[in-house]
């Protein structure tokens, strides 16, 4: 097929996520926006008065860059339709997850509504504890083949059958992947907290489900107001605290287990072991008091003379 346009011509999105094109005219395309399982980015042209009406254009390349409300996209070459060699698509919309754990891009619309861009390949928490994900690109001309990698900057969140990421500088775009504990038991020496997770993904035109443990790696720590905290590194030495309320003390002195509840306030099934929190002359004690249908942790410190 050959290009409608023998010249280089500009493309860009406005704030609803429309694509214009300026050559000799200026086109501004009302359409859906997709993305295909080798990540290509497409476009179905649907209200236009030029001869693109009911065309499909797509945009090879990579994600150059996301935030939390925004996909960059690198273009590298295109279909012969539109004969654009280079350029950048921004899509304005959120991010999110799906029913199977697949990470979603949402472009939204003048009208309101969204055009869903599925991503379907491996996300992993990073060496920075950051959402990373990760895709293999096969050029059909040369066969050279590229691995990509782009990272959500953002935080962790726990719950006991959720596993929940929360993009920077966004309220709208959080991810919410369902996951089960690894383990249910954290002693003194570990340095991380397990879910594992099965994510439904393509590959060469056939469906599956990969099952893994996502690890995410800090410091636990009691913290002096009697709960339970986990601290977080990031990259750019950012630090993010995640702190869980108490719902059974074990133990006593030197030595003693908690389980905690899952930052949306309910029973998360964890187990957490501290040792030697205090001095030695210090001495811990917990109870847990009744108060008509609640009940709450109360703590202090008993210092042995």
């Amino acid at each position: 097929m050959k290009p409608l346009f023998t010249k280089t011509i500009k493309i860009k999105t406005d704030k609803d996520n429309r694509l214009i094109l300026e050559h000799a005219t200026r086109f501004v395309l009302e359409g859906a926006w997709s993305l295909s399982d080798d990540h290509a980015l497409g476009f179905k042209v649907r209200s236009s008065d030029s001869y693109l009406a009911g065309k499909k254009l797509i945009f090879h390349g990579e994600v150059e860059n996301v935030k939390g409300d925004s996909l960059r996209f690198r273009i590298r070459k295109s279909e012969p339709l539109l004969g654009v060699r280079s350029g950048t698509i921004e899509l304005k919309g959120k991010w999110h997850a799906d029913k199977d754990n697949v990470i979603c891009f949402s472009a939204a619309r003048s009208s309101g509504r969204y055009d869903v861009l599925r991503f379907r390949g491996i996300w992993e928490a990073g060496k920075n504890n950051e959402l990373t994900y990760k895709y293999d690109k096969t050029w059909m001309k040369t066969g050279d083949k590229e691995v990509h990698t782009f990272v959500f900057a953002g935080f962790w969140e726990f719950e006991k059958h959720k596993l929940i990421y929360r993009i920077e500088r966004s309220d709208e775009s959080v991810l919410s992947f369902r996951a089960t504990l690894a383990s249910r038991r954290i002693g003194p020496s570990d340095n991380a907290i397990k879910y594992r997770v099965g994510v439904i993904y393509k590959y060469r035109n056939t469906v599956r489900t990969k099952r893994k443990t996502v690890s995410l790696y800090g410091k636990w720590y009691f913290t002096r107001d009697f709960r339970v905290g986990f601290r977080l590194e990031y990259s750019g030495r950012r630090k993010r605290e995640a702190v869980f309320d108490i719902e059974r003390f074990i133990g006593r002195g030197a030595s003693f287990k908690v389980s905690v509840k899952g930052e949306d306030g309910k029973p998360m099934g964890l187990e957490v072991e501290f040792r030697k929190v205090f001095p030695d002359d210090i001495e811990l004690f917990m109870a847990l008091s009744h108060a008509g249908e609640e009940s709450r942790i109360e703590g202090g410190v008993k210092v042995k003379f």
